[in-house]
Protein backbone atom coordinates (compact mmCIF):
# COMPACT_ATOMS: atom_id res chain seq x y z
CA UNK A 1 0.00 0.00 0.00
CA UNK A 2 1.14 3.51 -0.80
CA UNK A 3 -0.07 6.64 1.00
CA UNK A 4 0.21 9.99 -0.75
CA UNK A 5 -0.11 13.46 0.75
CA UNK A 6 -2.11 16.05 -1.21
CA UNK A 7 -2.30 19.68 -0.03
CA UNK A 8 -4.35 22.37 -1.73
CA UNK A 9 -4.08 25.65 0.17
CA UNK A 10 -5.58 25.16 3.62
CA UNK A 11 -7.07 21.74 2.85
CA UNK A 12 -5.50 18.40 2.23
CA UNK A 13 -5.73 14.66 2.40
CA UNK A 14 -3.75 11.50 2.71
CA UNK A 15 -4.82 9.00 0.05
CA UNK A 16 -4.17 5.28 0.20
CA UNK A 17 -3.53 3.25 -2.94
CA UNK A 18 -3.32 -0.49 -3.47
CA UNK A 19 -1.93 -1.55 -6.84
CA UNK A 20 -2.42 2.02 -8.13
CA UNK A 21 -6.13 1.96 -7.19
CA UNK A 22 -7.36 4.47 -4.61
CA UNK A 23 -8.52 2.58 -1.51
CA UNK A 24 -9.46 5.45 0.81
CA UNK A 25 -8.53 8.80 2.27
CA UNK A 26 -8.48 11.06 5.31
CA UNK A 27 -9.26 14.71 4.69
CA UNK A 28 -7.99 17.54 6.84
CA UNK A 29 -7.92 21.31 7.18
CA UNK A 30 -4.97 23.51 8.05
CA UNK A 31 -6.72 26.58 9.51
CA UNK A 32 -3.50 28.01 10.93
CA UNK A 33 0.22 27.39 10.87
CA UNK A 34 -0.05 25.44 14.13
CA UNK A 35 -3.20 23.29 13.77
CA UNK A 36 -4.46 20.36 11.70
CA UNK A 37 -8.12 19.32 11.86
CA UNK A 38 -8.84 15.71 10.90
CA UNK A 39 -12.23 15.93 9.22
CA UNK A 40 -13.22 12.67 7.58
CA UNK A 41 -11.82 9.18 7.06
CA UNK A 42 -13.22 6.89 4.40
CA UNK A 43 -12.19 3.53 2.99
CA UNK A 44 -13.96 2.26 -0.09
CA UNK A 45 -16.02 -0.92 0.53
CA UNK A 46 -13.88 -3.25 -1.57
CA UNK A 47 -10.86 -2.39 0.61
CA UNK A 48 -12.50 -2.55 4.04
CA UNK A 49 -11.13 -4.75 6.80
CA UNK A 50 -7.48 -4.26 5.84
CA UNK A 51 -6.53 -1.63 8.45
CA UNK A 52 -6.30 1.13 5.84
CA UNK A 53 -8.30 3.68 7.84
CA UNK A 54 -6.00 3.32 10.84
CA UNK A 55 -2.92 3.68 8.63
CA UNK A 56 -4.38 6.89 7.18
CA UNK A 57 -5.02 8.36 10.63
CA UNK A 58 -1.53 7.40 11.77
CA UNK A 59 -0.05 9.03 8.65
CA UNK A 60 -1.88 12.26 9.49
CA UNK A 61 -0.66 12.08 13.09
CA UNK A 62 2.93 11.52 11.92
CA UNK A 63 2.60 14.54 9.62
CA UNK A 64 1.31 16.63 12.53
CA UNK A 65 4.19 15.55 14.74
CA UNK A 66 6.81 16.22 12.06
CA UNK A 67 5.36 19.71 11.52
CA UNK A 68 4.70 20.56 15.19
CA UNK A 69 0.95 20.82 14.62
CA UNK A 70 -1.76 20.58 17.26
CA UNK A 71 -4.27 17.91 16.26
CA UNK A 72 -8.02 18.39 16.44
CA UNK A 73 -10.18 15.49 15.29
CA UNK A 74 -13.80 15.99 14.29
CA UNK A 75 -13.76 12.63 12.52
CA UNK A 76 -15.19 10.04 14.95
CA UNK A 77 -12.92 7.29 13.64
CA UNK A 78 -9.82 9.46 14.08
CA UNK A 79 -10.99 10.29 17.61
CA UNK A 80 -11.20 6.56 18.42
CA UNK A 81 -7.72 5.86 17.03
CA UNK A 82 -6.23 8.75 18.99
CA UNK A 83 -7.97 7.65 22.19
CA UNK A 84 -6.44 4.17 21.86
CA UNK A 85 -2.84 5.30 21.36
Amino acid sequence: MEIKLVINGTNGSFRAYENNVEAGFISFALPSISTIILEHTEVFPEFSGKGIAKKLVLSALDYAKENNLTVEAVCEYAQKVIANL
